[in-house]
This record gives C-alpha cells, sequence and structure tokens, in this order.
C-alpha cells in the first residue's frame, strides 16, 4: 500500500482489495455485485485511512442489514481483533488497537485502577492529562508482566504444569 500521496482518480487497486477483504471478513460473505458496489465505493477516496473507514462504515452498514442467525456482531467478533505498533519518525511507538467488546472491557477493567489522578507529595493535583496517565497505566502492566516470573504463551494464554502429591 502507498503511504503518499496519491494521483488523481482514488485509491490504489491494492487498497480497495484489501479494505474489500476486510468487509468480507466481518461479514462473512460478499457476493459479486455487493464486492463491486463496494469497490467503487472505496475508488474514490483519496487515502489509506479514508478507503479503510469507509470500508469499515460500509461492513457496520452490511452487518446491519445481514438477517443471517449465525453471523457474529463485530463489536462480539474476536477474530476481527487488531493490533499494530509502528515505530514513528521521531522513534515513539505509536500503537492502534481494534478488539472486541470483551476484550476491551478487560482492557479497561486493568488499566482503569492505575489510571487515576494520584496527587502530588504536597497535595497538588496530578498534572497528568487522562492520556497520559492511561499511557502511564499501560506502561506498568507491561512492566509487571515483563518482570514476572512465567511468561505468558502464545495467544495470551498461561501455561501450567500440574504434579500430582505422591501417595
Amino acid at each position: 500500500m502507498s503511504t503518499g500521496p496519491r494521483e488523481p482518480g482514488g485509491a490504489d487497486d491494492v487498497e480497495i482489495l484489501s479494505a474489500i477483504v476486510e468487509v468480507a471478513r466481518a461479514r462473512n460473505v460478499l457476493d459479486e455485485h455487493e464486492r463491486h458496489v463496494l469497490a467503487r465505493k472505496l475508488a474514490v477516496h483519496e487515502t489509506p485511512a479514508d478507503v479503510a473507514s469507509s470500508a469499515r462504515r460500509e461492513a457496520i452498514r452490511l452487518e446491519a442489514e445481514t438477517d443471517d442467525p449465525d453471523q457474529v456482531p463485530a463489536a462480539e467478533n474476536p477474530v476481527l481483533n487488531e493490533m499494530s505498533l509502528i515505530t514513528g519518525e521521531d522513534g515513539r511507538i505509536v500503537a492502534t488497537i481494534d478488539v472486541d467488546v470483551l476484550s476491551g472491557e478487560e482492557l479497561c477493567a486493568a488499566l482503569d485502577p492505575l489510571c487515576r489522578p494520584v496527587p502530588l507529595p504536597d497535595g497538588s493535583p496530578d498534572p497528568r492529562s487522562s492520556g497520559q496517565r492511561r499511557a502511564d497505566a499501560f506502561g506498568q502492566i507491561i512492566r509487571t508482566y515483563l518482570s514476572g516470573s512465567e511468561p505468558l504463551r502464545s495467544h495470551g494464554r498461561r501455561t501450567m504444569t500440574v504434579h500430582p502429591a505422591a501417595a
């Protein structure tokens, strides 16, 4: 996918195809007509972010129109979870996270107790913004995890070996 300015005429084919795949993933299926209509809608956008945003809106619209009882709502579908970490030009890490409601609630439950304002020793209010407190809480969770003696395994699952007591 390109990252620079686009030529007049809209989105690149690769970006459109990628967005269609994401919509299809969210909906499970797109017929030929729906793919064609979606491709035309996405082709008018100038940036990859615009293509992705439009594709997401279309996925939500299509999901609302489905009558498939087996369709998992996007908000509850962990298959759609994604996270990206990108190093910016200044060397800082920029994170983007898109998770199902359960994972989001668990993340909030882990962060919330650590995000509360902490008055300074002289009693003055915490000078950090809510975003700074949230980032500090996230860092604390990561440091706590990394200092643990038993590392998490793939998919965030811990493994444990149980040895029965000798009789």
